[in-house]
């Protein structure tokens, strides 16, 4: 047993707080981030540059119809995004998510979506999601 404070709302008291989207899994937790935290967070991880997009992706041999990075976190690919600007933001919000919820990130999967691309929560919406 932890003797370690905790600020932190559990997970699934602020999940219950959270707007869930219509049938798709997902939970939006407003104000995680502030307006320029969130303006930043976006214009870092669109630019091609500071992540390699992959923009062909493919699941289980199926092509995805969006661009995806994905990031494993683990003690060498944290070192490895000290020297990326995309990579670090990834590992900052993941720090911020760990403590904010109490847990542990290992994986972060990202999707960047654009208004081209068929899928239905998207349609009409430039936006990158991280999961």
């Amino acid at each position: 047993m932890s003797n370690k404070a905790s600020t932190t709302t559990p997970f699934l008291d602020q999940l219950d707080a959270a707007t869930k989207v219509d049938d798709v899994g997902v939970y939006i937790i407003d104000n995680f981030l502030s307006q320029e935290e969130a303006k930043e967070s976006f214009e870092i991880l669109n630019n091609s540059n500071n992540l390699p997009w992959k923009a062909n992706p493919t699941l289980y041999r199926i092509k995805l119809n969006q661009h995806a990075y994905e990031f494993r976190r683990s003690k060498r690919n944290i070192k490895r995004a000290s020297k990326s600007i995309g990579m670090s933001k990834l590992e900052e919000l993941s720090r911020k998510i760990e403590k904010e919820f109490d847990g542990k990130v290992s994986y972060v999967w990202c999707n960047r979506l654009h208004p081209e691309h068929d899928v239905p929560y998207h349609t009409g919406k430039s936006s990158i999601s991280c999961v």
